[in-house]
């Protein structure tokens, strides 16, 4: 039996998150205050489905 490589997922965190946690410092965690801190939540889910993050 072969196993299927697992994916790795990127992240999209919200603005109310702060980005000086360590752990969101990575090239998985992209930041909403980054790409436009005043986007809507419907543009934030759009964003996320084009963009394949969680």
């Amino acid at each position: 039996m072969t196993s299927k490589p697992l994916k790795e997922f990127q992240f999209l965190v919200d603005v109310n998150l702060p980005k000086r946690f360590n752990f969101f410092n990575s090239p998985l965690f992209t930041h909403i205050v980054d790409i436009d801190p005043f986007m809507s939540d419907e543009q934030i889910w759009n964003y996320a489905i084009e963009n394949d993050k969680i």
